[in-house]
């Protein structure tokens, strides 16, 4: 196989430059960030990684049980982000698992009031650097890099979604995370394994990720070596 060749060292001037960025994009991200949850998928994640972390796969459906109302009426009590479960008067988030999972774990760390509303922004600023070491991996110049990932961070739909407990900027993070793993694997096929953890958590986080699945078969060494060969011919 035909060596591939490692990106050449960023510039002082691309380090400082993008140090600055993030800093920056963290000093507006943390103060603004939201502390609590509202609508039904921010609560559903948070409720989620609740039951989960006290071991409970079902909720009762109380207002069912307070009314006393018979069990065919339980989709009447049933809130938004959840279904019925196996069991009469129960109920089941329907949410993606792996958000509550990162829930659980920042809980677990900081607490439940700060933990949670951690991952959001944090998964904003790990994009951002993922960004720019994807460009590197992909053969741009340093200056280009950071020019890549600020164009991604100022993306609003990014920041907006940053500042909730939502999933969409984790979802972001990991598929990122598993392209410039799946690109680094290219030098060293350890690291291919890592873009595959990374690719399933993703998929945890967030189901539509695996159509992600295809570019990374192309990043991997595999596809892009049987591609350098056939362009030499």
């Amino acid at each position: 196989m035909p060596p591939v060749e490692r990106p050449k060292g960023a510039t002082w001037g691309a380090r400082a430059a993008l140090g600055l960025m993030l800093l920056v994009y963290a000093f507006f991200l943390f103060p603004n960030r939201s502390t609590s949850v509202g609508g039904s998928d921010s609560s559903g994640y948070l409720n989620a990684a609740r039951s989960i972390a006290a071991g409970r796969a079902l909720e009762p459906i109380e207002p069912l049980v307070r009314l006393r109302q018979p069990a065919v009426r339980q989709r009447l009590f049933i809130p938004l982000g959840y279904v019925p479960g196996h069991r009469p008067g129960s109920m089941a988030p329907m949410y993606p698992i792996g958000l509550p999972l990162h829930a659980i774990a920042f809980a677990a760390l900081f607490g439940w009031s700060l933990g949670p509303f951690l991952i959001g922004p944090l998964s904003a600023l790990a994009s951002v650097l993922l960004v720019y070491l994807v460009a590197r991996e992909l053969g741009l110049g340093s200056a280009a890099s950071v020019a890549a990932a600020a164009m991604f961070g100022s993306i609003t739909v990014l920041t907006f979604f940053a500042l909730q407990f939502m999933s969409d900027a984790p979802a972001a993070f990991w598929s990122l995370a598993a392209v410039w793993l799946a690109l680094k694997s290219r030098r060293r096929i350890e690291w291919a394994a890592a873009a595959g953890m990374a690719f399933g958590v993703g998929v945890l986080v967030r189901p539509p990720s695996a159509v992600l699945l295809v570019p990374l078969l192309f990043a991997l060494p595999v596809a892009y070596f049987v591609t350098l060969h056939l362009k030499m011919f």
